[in-house]
Formats: structure tokens, C-alpha cells, sequence
């Protein structure tokens, strides 16, 4: 089990909706730009969790921003550098 998921699954903040499978594809691919200067867009942030998730597996130096066409989507604008 990678670290993103085992972030999921011992996760007691937001809600994250992921499908499990594609934990080990995520770290496949994105592990090599962890703790570097990234800059991470999400499209659909619900209620923000796999925001934290990111920003957990990336690092401090990762820029995380988010966009929602839900209103609502707002309130995680505490977890993420920019709401647009």
C-alpha cells in the first residue's frame, strides 16, 4: 500500500472520493514531482479532501488550487491557495 493510500484509508479530515485502484497509478506517475515546486489544478473539489490529500502527498512546496462550479465548493478555500 503507497502512502496515498494509506493516506485515504486512515483519513479522519474531509471527504475524499477516489476509486482505491488508482492510488498505485497516482504514485506511478507523481511520485517524481514530490517536495518539488509544482503546481496542481483540481477540477471538481467537492468537499476538498483529496485537496488535502494533494497537498500531503506534494509537500509544502506544491501550489494547490482547486475549481468547483458548486457554490458550496467555497468553504474549502482554507485548504487551498486559490479558489477560482
Amino acid at each position: 500500500m503507497n502512502e496515498l493510500e494509506k493516506y485515504f484509508r486512515q483519513n479522519n479530515k474531509r471527504l475524499i472520493h477516489k476509486w482505491v485502484h488508482y492510488f498505485d497509478i497516482y504514485d506511478t506517475h507523481f511520485n517524481r514531482f514530490r517536495n518539488k515546486e509544482i503546481v496542481i489544478l483540481e477540477i471538481g473539489v467537492a468537499q476538498g479532501g483529496s485537496l488535502q490529500m494533494w497537498k500531503e502527498y506534494f509537500g509544502e512546496k506544491a501550489k494547490i488550487y482547486g475549481i468547483d462550479i458548486d457554490p458550496g465548493a467555497k468553504k474549502c478555500r482554507r485548504i487551498i491557495l486559490k479558489f477560482l
